[in-house]
């Protein structure tokens, strides 16, 4: 059987266009589902992980530009492919620095729109920084344990549970077993049960008269269900049962149809705390915990952080079409001194807009740490002033500040400032003549002996 393409969402508000498409990307081995305005889009993007948003740019009176920064901080992994049938280069280029991937006229064949997000959705070749079959990047003790606990349960179909901080790659590490097990051509999917009301995620779960449910849909595949911890005890009893009999009675057809799907459960709460809070069934945290596995905070496996940048780099530099260098030792350890609270996902998410914000081949700390620059001390009452400033005019006045830091620090030494900051020497002297400093000053004097 061959493997699903990816899941899509499409967002139109002509039916007949979401019909199309639908059953276009469905004959091309895709997953859709259709929503017709931005509030359906926003459930359904919190429900479900997709690959990809086909987004028209204008849905009734309302354009839709203004949804692309909730989808690029809700859905960071989803590829935004905005379609019109009027937009104008202007808009194409505001659309993508919002975030979009592509834009796409709806002037071009149906099929061609198809090609294009096949394109789109085509996985860049990056060489891991680990040798390792599942994509893991890192040579902490704590990884090493997670590969090596991934290597034996892709090899069997127990439900399994993962633990892990907002950011750890829960969901990642789920996709990477299922992609590993001799399931790996059947389906995918993974649910966010907290974003759906009970009876909601019971019709998600065990579907409708309109509408296969995931276990049916994953009857020999994979089902992941992110946020267990807002599981009602309603819900708990209705898995318990379809784990336990392995059988459930279609909603569509009437018919008993055989459930092999291995089930993988998620939380940030690690299983210990789960079973003390009484919140979950324990019969229930038991059927599915079956294998554990417990993943790291970035904080407590720093030696991973480098490589882990380094991989980030490279990915986004061919996505951008950039060269950028790898990092410096300097950069890497102000990177493995950061507290990374969103683990991870925040360290990815910084790369990107430091690799996207690059001026040169060189990544700049600031974009990597813009909000690094909080006052302290004598500095507050400047700090506070400047918020009366324009944004251009604080940018401005941050910039003198750290000119005159690094001149400070490294004595008026320019090739010293041009390591640190990660940017030439010319764009230093640059600055400093933008900001009329005369970084001379700052150099210790030099004695007879030394001019001679």
């Amino acid at each position: 059987m061959q493997g699903i393409e990816g899941k899509i969402l499409i967002v139109d508000d002509d039916v007949t266009l979401r019909i199309l498409l639908s059953t276009l990307l469905k004959a091309s081995n895709f997953q859709a589902e259709a929503v017709a305005d931005l509030a359906e889009m926003k459930k359904a993007i919190r429900r479900r992980t997709y690959d990809a948003v086909l987004l028209d740019l204008m849905l009734g009176d309302e354009e839709s530009l203004s949804a692309i920064p909730i989808l690029v901080s809700e859905a960071p992994t989803t590829k935004i492919i905005m379609m019109s049938a009027y937009g104008t280069i202007e808009v194409a280029v505001d659309a993508m620095e919002k975030g979009a991937a592509a834009f796409i006229s709806k002037g071009k064949e149906p099929d061609k729109i198809i090609a294009e997000l096949k394109k789109r959705l085509a996985k860049p070749k990056i060489q891991a920084a680990t040798a390792n079959n599942y994509g893991i990047i890192g040579c902490s003790k704590s990884i090493n344990n997670v590969i090596e606990k991934m290597q034996v349960y892709s090899s069997v179909d127990t439900s399994l549970f993962i633990s892990g901080e907002t950011g750890t790659g829960k969901e990642f590490v789920a996709r990477a077993i299922h992609a590993a097990s001799e399931a790996n051509q059947e389906r995918f999917e993974a649910i966010n049960c907290g974003s759906f009301s009970d009876s909601a995620l019971e019709d998600e779960l065990l579907g409708t008269k309109d509408q296969k449910g995931l276990f049916e849909v994953c009857s020999k595949g994979t089902l992941l269900l992110n946020e267990i911890e807002a599981l009602s005890g309603n819900i708990q009893e209705k898995i318990l049962r379809v784990l336990k009999i392995r059988e459930i009675r279609s909603n569509t057809t009437g018919k008993l149809v055989k459930i092999g799907t291995r089930l993988i459960a998620s939380s940030k709460h690690e299983l210990p705390q789960l079973k003390s809070s009484g919140k979950l069934r324990m019969d229930f945290l038991n059927e599915i915990s079956v294998l554990t596995i417990d993943l790291a905070p970035l904080r407590d496996c720093r030696e991973d952080i480098p490589l882990l940048t380094n991989h980030f780099v490279d990915f986004y530099s061919q996505k951008f079409n950039k060269k950028i260098s790898p990092i410096t030792l300097e950069l890497e350890a102000r990177l493995r001194n950061n507290p990374w609270t969103g683990n991870i996902r925040e360290l990815k998410q910084a790369v990107e807009r430091a690799v996207v914000l690059a001026a040169d081949d060189r990544i700049a700390v600031e974009s990597l740490f813009p909000d690094s620059t909080a006052p302290s001390g004598n500095q507050k009452k400047t700090a506070t002033n400047s918020y009366e400033k324009s944004l251009s005019e604080a940018k401005q006045d941050f910039e003198l500040r750290y000119l005159q830091h690094l001149l400070e620090s490294t004595r008026g030494n320019i090739s010293e400032m041009a390591r640190i900051s990660g940017r030439y020497r010319t764009d230093i002297y640059r600055l400093l003549t933008k900001h009329g400093v005369v970084w001379e000053e700052f150099r210790p004097e030099q004695s007879a002996d030394d001019e001679g």
